[in-house]
């Protein structure tokens, strides 16, 4: 894929900062990108190493499998066409009902 918008990495130590900046995400199927992924609400497409179990299992839970690295065209414009998730961003609330609760169970 030829595209002055897309960027091949390869191995970066700001991770976190690149998925959380990205449109869409295509990579391997670990574990750790798959949940930093989810956590920014950022699309992923994720490819398992063949033969690698923990990546094809990975992989499997995102709808993902070795052969779709033949499918990277159309399943990036999915991606892209699908609006981004939307992050939990309710942890304000929590964090200040469970003060509340505190409080009134220790006046």
């Amino acid at each position: 894929i030829q595209n002055e918008n897309i960027r091949n990495l390869g191995f970066v130590d700001n991770l976190h900062e690149i998925i959380y900046a990205a449109d869409l995400i295509v990579s391997l199927a670990g574990k750790s990108t798959i949940d930093e992924s989810r956590a920014y609400g950022t699309p992923g497409i994720f490819i398992p190493i063949k033969g690698h179990f923990e990546q094809e299992d990975n992989a499997r839970v995102e709808g993902y499998e070795f052969d779709d690295v033949f499918k990277l065209d159309s399943l990036i414009q999915e991606k892209l066409d699908s609006k981004r998730m939307q992050m939990q961003t309710d942890g304000a609330k929590k964090t200040g009902q469970i003060i509340l609760d505190y409080l009134g169970a220790n006046p």
